[in-house]
């Protein structure tokens, strides 16, 4: 897609016609359920409206559709015929730079028709800035949603778990722990990491089998938002303790390789601090 140069009026104009029209259609679906499918709902298109963020700012990245994608198919799937509503204002329309503003009317026909042929697609600095003025709208409603529903009503589509969540052994292997457990080894044994071989969504879903943690779609995963900046997903003596955590079970092992990586990882965020 063409880089944006839109005169500064109309790229404003876009952003708020634009998200004028998701707040239209993000009321008329909440209007259609409960409080606790508005919860839901509220927390997955502002889980979608991340990714469109990061879709528009990392060059349409088509991973980051895919993985979109199979999160609308996990919602459907388990929602059936109840998500009409919701499907019927297709959400996922919004990651097509070139026709969503025909496909949302953003504008009349006839001024459609008049703009530049560049202007008739939305650019991606308009699309990031769409994202995050429509993640701030959901981030406002949430609490009012919430303040209607009661925890066991909550389906809940999304993890609990943090960086810091314990199992329910109470031993110390949190959840950031485990996750850069399986980190390391894969890249030290294997090469496979964020930024090399398989995509993220391949090694979300593997950390998900490996740490027992169930979810509904890698969407609203929190290892799957955490693994894309692996090992990077926390910073300051918060990493630096994890890592000498698991640094000891790779030494026993004899991994020396892994172990110099570690070793890497923690010289990095001490000088950065």
């Amino acid at each position: 897609m063409e880089a944006n140069n839109q005169p500064a009026t109309i790229s404003k104009q876009v952003v708020h016609k634009l998200t004028a029209r998701f707040s239209k259609e993000y009321q008329e679906t909440m209007a259609q359920y409960p409080a606790d499918t508005q919860a839901e709902l509220t927390e997955h298109l502002k889980g979608l409206l991340e990714q469109l963020a990061e879709y528009a700012e990392q060059n349409m990245d088509s991973c980051v559709y895919e993985a979109v994608i199979e999160g609308e198919k996990s919602l459907l799937k388990k929602y059936g015929n109840r998500l009409a509503a919701y499907w019927q204002k297709k959400f996922t329309q919004y990651f097509d730079f070139g026709h969503v503003l025909a496909e949302k009317e953003v504008f009349t026909v006839e001024q459609y028709n008049s703009l530049e042929e560049a202007e008739q697609s939305l650019q991606p600095t308009e699309a990031s800035a769409f994202a995050k003025n429509c993640i701030r709208l959901l981030e406002v409603s949430l609490p009012y949603i919430m303040l209607q529903t009661t925890p066991e009503k909550s389906a809940g589509l999304t993890e609990t778990n943090t960086d810091d969540t314990k199992p329910e052994t109470g031993h110390e292997f949190t959840r950031a722990r485990q996750l850069l457990a399986i980190h390391y080894l894969l890249q030290g044994g294997f090469g496979l990491g964020p930024h090399s071989g398989p995509d993220t969504s391949s090694l979300a879903r593997l950390a998900h089998l490996l740490t027992g943690t169930p979810y509904t779609s890698l969407q609203n995963s929190e290892i799957y938002k955490k693994y894309r900046h692996m090992p990077n997903f926390k910073k300051g003596p918060g990493l630096i303790a994890d890592l000498l955590y698991i640094r000891s079970y790779f030494a026993e092992l004899g991994l020396d390789g892994v172990v110099k990586q570690i070793d890497i990882e923690i010289a990095r965020e001490q000088k950065e601090k």
